[in-house]
C-alpha cells in the first residue's frame, strides 16, 4: 500500500508526510515543477507544467488498494474507479453514490461538511492530523492482524509437514522391520534344510504330513 499526495496546493503536506513516516507506509508526493517542497528527503515527482498533469502523473502510478490525498473531485472520481482509497485534506472518504462522487465525513453530525469552509489552516491541519493519524492506525491494525493470522497458518503448515514426514519415517522403519524378519526366516528355514540324500527323504515326509495341533500323532 502506497500514499500518493497530490502535492499542488496542498495544506497539509508536512502533517501527511510526518503521519505516513510514523506508520512506515511508502509516501509519494506529485506536482508540477512550480511547487517547490522543502521537506527533508520527501519521496516526490515533479511533473512538467500543463494542465492536470499532476492529477495524469497519479493516475498512471497509483493502484488498487493504495492512498490519495486530493481536494481534486475529478481525479479522486478516476482513483476511485481503480480501487483506490480517497481521502480529502481533511481526511474525509470519498465515495460514491448514484448522483456520483460526494463527501462523507463520519465524524461529523449528519455526514455533513459544515463550516469548514470558514476554519483557518491552523484548524484544518489539527483536524487533518487527527483523522488521518485514525485511518492509518486502524490500516495497520488491520494489517498486522493479517500478518499474525498468515505467520500461524504458515506454522501449522510447517507442523503438519513435520508430521507427515515422521509417519512417513516410522512407516520406513516398520517395513526395514518386516524385511529384516522375513530374511531372518528365510534364513533360519535354509539352515534347517537336510545336507543329505537320506535327511531329505526324512525331511520332505515331515513337511508332507498333516499338521494337527494339540493332538499327538502315532506312526
Amino acid at each position: 500500500m502506497r500514499i500518493f499526495i497530490d502535492a499542488d496546493a496542498c495544506p497539509i503536506l508536512n502533517e501527511a508526510v510526518d503521519l505516513a513516516r510514523l506508520f512506515k507506509y511508502e509516501y509519494i508526493l506529485v506536482s508540477d515543477e512550480t511547487r517547490i517542497i522543502n521537506i527533508v528527503d520527501a519521496i516526490s515527482i515533479s511533473v512538467p507544467v500543463g494542465e492536470n498533469s499532476a492529477d495524469y502523473a497519479i493516475i498512471s502510478m497509483i493502484e488498487r488498494d493504495d492512498i490519495l490525498l486530493t481536494d481534486d473531485i475529478e481525479l479522486s472520481d478516476i482513483c476511485k474507479m481503480k480501487g483506490a482509497t480517497v481521502l480529502s485534506y481533511l481526511a474525509d472518504i470519498y465515495y460514491f453514490e448514484r448522483a456520483g462522487i460526494v463527501i462523507w465525513n463520519p465524524n461529523s453530525k449528519g455526514n455533513k461538511r459544515r463550516g469548514i469552509q470558514n476554519m483557518r489552516t491552523a484548524e484544518k491541519k489539527i483536524i487533518f492530523r487527527k483523522r488521518f493519524a485514525k485511518f492509518l492506525e486502524e490500516i495497520h491494525i488491520k494489517e498486522e492482524s493479517n500478518r499474525i493470522m498468515e505467520e500461524n497458518n504458515r506454522l501449522m503448515e510447517e507442523e503438519r509437514k513435520k508430521h507427515e514426514k515422521a509417519l512417513k519415517y516410522i512407516e520406513k522403519l516398520r517395513r526395514r522391520e518386516e524385511r529384516l524378519l522375513q530374511n531372518q526366516r528365510e534364513k533360519t528355514e535354509r539352515s534347517q534344510e537336510p545336507t543329505d540324500i537320506i535327511d531329505l527323504f526324512f525331511w520332505n515326509e515331515q513337511k508332507s504330513l498333516p499338521k494337527n495341533k494339540g493332538k499327538k500323532v502315532v506312526y
